[in-house]
């Protein structure tokens, strides 16, 4: 079983916010052994790439902006398994936590809870500021 390691603003699994599209897929490859199918959510304007488990966002420069989580996935943040877990784990990272009908959202921390029925199913990290201006 393969755990994820997140840096609260920096980046996961030794790769940093803002490494090249290209570079990212690499690492991942190197690292997990998986290979990318790109696809497109929504109104986005980019093309993001989806893995088992995680999708990994790319800013309109082909640079690494978020990181989501979700399914069988394992993440750990500051040595501690944060998903899948009880929400209040992840709460301790941060303490400027808005919440909406689906969730909450840290926008000093820039991380983002997908709770709907306060059941985590998805946990994002991004880079600083992807939050700023939304809230």
């Amino acid at each position: 079983m393969y755990v994820h390691d997140v840096s609260v603003l920096r980046g996961f699994d030794g790769i940093p916010f803002g490494t090249k599209r290209k570079e990212a897929r690499n690492a991942l490859l190197k690292a997990t052994g998986l290979h990318p199918t790109v696809f497109k959510k929504g109104l986005s304007k980019n093309t993001a790439d989806e893995y088992d488990g995680f999708h990994v966002y790319y800013d309109s420069h082909d640079c690494l902006e978020a990181v989501e989580f979700f399914g069988e996935a394992n993440v750990k943040c500051d040595g501690h398994i944060v998903f899948p877990a009880d929400v209040k784990i992840i709460m301790d990272q941060a303490d400027d936590w808005i919440q909406d009908d689906t969730g909450w959202v840290s926008v000093s921390k820039s991380i983002g809870i997908y709770a709907p029925e306060n059941d985590m199913e998805a946990l994002l990290f991004a880079k600083e500021d992807y939050y700023e201006g939304l809230f």
